[in-house]
């Protein structure tokens, strides 16, 4: 069996942002900026394991 993140999300942009998974503010976590590395194709946010995956 495969562990997957919980949260995932197709990017076409090497710099993204997170603010986590929920719409409401309590529940999130500040506002990250992250950039997925050459050679990579998705970066994870710290706070909330959120995966950013690359599709160019």
């Amino acid at each position: 069996m495969t562990n997957l993140a919980q949260d995932t999300e197709e990017v076409t942009s090497r710099t993204v942002s997170c603010k986590g998974g929920s719409n409401n503010i309590s529940e999130g976590h500040p506002k990250v900026w992250l950039k997925i590395p050459v050679g990579k194709d998705y970066i994870v946010c710290p706070y909330c394991d959120k995966t950013f995956i690359l599709r160019l």
